[in-house]
């Protein structure tokens, strides 16, 4: 009896290490950031700005900002085609970051750390103009479904925000 308790259990626990190395393997393969950069000549003043001051935000970023712009706060950024909401880590003349859903639509949910990504902008001086680096990271601590659509939407996304924030800091 004690034999057969042993075998059963020992066959319970091969079949589910299969189950949790295919999901640990096809984990390993999910990129874990995006990452995109851009090197702009113009004052350093007014690229914090464009990160700062919300109402900048919504001349390159989304459309509309509900809530207060500060570090520690969650807003709801509106985009035309729907709304996410995000929680404001730092703002500061060095890092803008946030939080949010990637390639999840549900504005109603609160912000947590968990199945959330973070999104941070550098400042830094790069040969006499300023070099504002992005990286969104975490993908991996969400599930593999949303790991997938987050970073195939943002991927695509963050190509744009950032030619819209060049063009725009180009214009000032």
């Amino acid at each position: 009896m004690f034999r057969e308790s042993i075998v059963r259990l020992l066959r319970w626990v091969t079949s589910h290490i299969g189950c949790y190395q295919s999901k640990i393997l096809s984990m390993q393969t999910i990129q874990d950031t995006i990452e995109r950069s851009v090197t702009l000549t113009c004052d350093r003043r007014e690229i914090i700005q464009a990160f700062a001051d919300p109402n900048e935000v919504v001349k390159w970023f989304c459309d509309s900002i509900e809530g207060s712009w500060c570090g520690g706060n969650e807003v709801l950024l509106v985009w035309e085609e729907g709304r996410c909401r995000a929680k404001i880590e730092a703002i500061d003349e060095h890092r803008f970051a946030f939080r949010w859903f990637p390639g999840v639509s549900d504005p109603d949910s609160p912000i947590t750390q968990e199945g959330t990504t973070l999104n941070e902008f550098s400042f830094s001086e790069d040969d006499g103009a300023t070099r504002i680096q992005m990286i969104e990271s975490e993908f991996v601590a969400l599930s593999e479904e949303n790991a997938q659509i987050g970073l195939a939407e943002n991927s695509k996304g963050w190509d744009w925000e950032m030619n819209d924030l060049k063009n725009y800091l180009e214009k000032l």
